[in-house]
């Protein structure tokens, strides 16, 4: 099995030196991070002696190939940064004038290590507007840690889907909605959202379907064939045995209870009343009910099958 190439990515690491725990902990990251593939750049690994420390960590702000700033925000690194105290005063007045120059403001990613007695994050006042990553509960450190490297290689957990069509209803001469649809849409909605009476949605949605077979009702046309009659009367039927078809592939992909079968079954033997008229004379008039119902049924099996 073939993999798609991740383009590689490159971020720089602001913290400050608070203590030789905090320091080892950075580094650990740093080192987790690279072991998942990201480029660190890190003044303990990259900051040589005689270089300026100041040009150094404005090159890194600015260098266009660092995709993420990663901030590390505890106690110490926030009091110096609202202070301007420091080395990291010095780069934070480097980042905070570079997070309101650019357009691209996802670059500066605030990570909290630290809060505070009652839970609330050390974040300098220049980050606090902007959402973070948690790092600071050992409990979730590995879920959110996942979370960053999602936002570090743009790969988010949950993403927008492609734009469909707009519904027949909307495209349609008449702009009116099917009898059914808001039905449907509700029993969907309890479905995806575990509510307990997506049956009693599922048996109303079948009932509103049956009861729409009225309106389907033949009438001989004055000057037009009956054959053309009955299969105008499918025609118009099509939008309803979509609408059927989504709700059969629906359950069958999401529902596992057997009520919502038996609730489908109930709607054929109620539909048989349209196929098999009590009056034989009128049999005729329900040529198009019967192949409507067929053509249900037929598709109903073959969702079954197919899911």
């Amino acid at each position: 099995m073939t993999q798609d190439r991740v383009q590689p990515v490159k971020v720089f690491i602001s913290y400050s030196w608070s203590s030789t725990e905090h320091v080892e902990w950075v580094l650990e990251l740093a080192k987790k991070l690279v072991t998942d593939g990201v480029d660190v750049v890190i003044d303990r690994w990259d900051l040589k002696p005689g270089q300026d420390k100041y040009h150094f960590m404005e090159s890194m702000v600015k260098d266009e190939a660092i995709t993420k700033v990663l901030v590390i925000c505890d106690k110490v690194y926030t009091q110096k940064a609202n202070d301007r105290a420091g080395g990291v005063g010095t780069e934070t007045q480097i980042i905070s004038r570079e997070v309101y120059d650019k357009v691209s403001q996802e670059k500066f990613l605030p990570i909290i290590k630290e809060k505070d007695e009652v839970g609330k994050p050390f974040i300098p006042l220049f980050l606090q507007s902007r959402i973070y990553i948690d790092l600071s509960n050992p409990q979730t450190f590995y879920e959110n840690y996942e979370e960053l490297l999602r936002n570090i290689y743009n790969a988010p957990l949950y993403t927008k889907p492609p734009l469909g069509e707009p519904p027949a209803f909307i495209t349609t001469q008449d702009k009116s909605p099917l009898k059914t649809t808001h039905r449907l849409q509700s029993f969907k909605d309890a479905v995806l959202r575990n509510q307990g009476f997506a049956t009693g949605l599922a048996e109303d949605y079948l009932k509103a379907l049956i009861s729409s077979f009225a309106d389907f009702e033949l009438e001989q046309k004055p000057n037009e064939p009956f054959d053309e009659s009955v299969w105008a009367s499918i025609e118009e039927f099509t939008p309803y045995r979509d609408e059927f078809i989504e709700f059969v592939v629906f359950i069958s992909k999401y529902c596992s209870d057997v009520k919502f079968f038996e609730a489908t079954q109930g709607f054929f033997s109620e539909a048989l009343q349209f196929v098999k008229p009590e009056n034989f004379l009128h049999e005729r008039r329900h040529d198009n009910y019967k192949f409507v119902v067929y053509e249900l049924f037929l598709y109903t099996i073959a969702a079954l099958r197919v899911c």
